[in-house]
């Protein structure tokens, strides 16, 4: 018996077996993951961003991104128009869950909608403005200098 052989046999083995286990555990983290809602409470908002009964917080994300302007004509002088916002949200420091962008709504015949896709199964939902809170409606909630609050 050539103990040479029986060493390579043994190699081959425990190199076979480690992919195997790679393959397997590569398999199970590319599963889709359940969605589970959290226990997040809401922070308090005016009267008129109040979410619809029957919708629930499913989870709090901290954003990095910007919103995008352009300059544009406006009745006799000029305004600040959004043209489109980019933002990664994380639901702790080391881990992205959320692209948010705008994009076109294939179930309202590619209507542009604000847009926010999961970063683990790709899933995505598409927002509609209901409405918008400013320092100028809601003083209390929104500072002058704030971006509108939006339902």
């Amino acid at each position: 018996m050539n103990i040479r052989n029986t060493g390579h046999h043994i190699t081959r083995r425990i190199r076979l077996i480690a992919c195997i286990s790679a393959l397997a555990t590569a398999f199970v983290v590319a599963l889709p993951q359940v969605g589970h809602a959290k226990n997040v409470t809401p922070p308090p908002v005016p009267g008129t961003l109040q979410v619809p009964e029957g919708n629930e917080a499913f989870l709090i994300g901290h954003a990095f991104g910007s919103q995008d302007y352009v300059c544009a004509a406006s009745g006799s002088g000029v305004a600040f128009v959004l043209t489109t916002p980019e933002a990664v949200l994380f639901d702790n420091p080391a881990r992205r869950v959320i692209n948010h962008f705008f994009s076109p709504n294939p179930v309202e015949g590619g209507t542009i909608r604000a847009t926010w896709q999961s970063t683990r199964n790709s899933s995505v939902f598409w927002g509609k403005l209901v409405h918008a809170a400013t320092f100028a409606t809601d003083p209390d909630f929104v500072a002058p200098d704030a971006i509108a609050w939006l339902l």
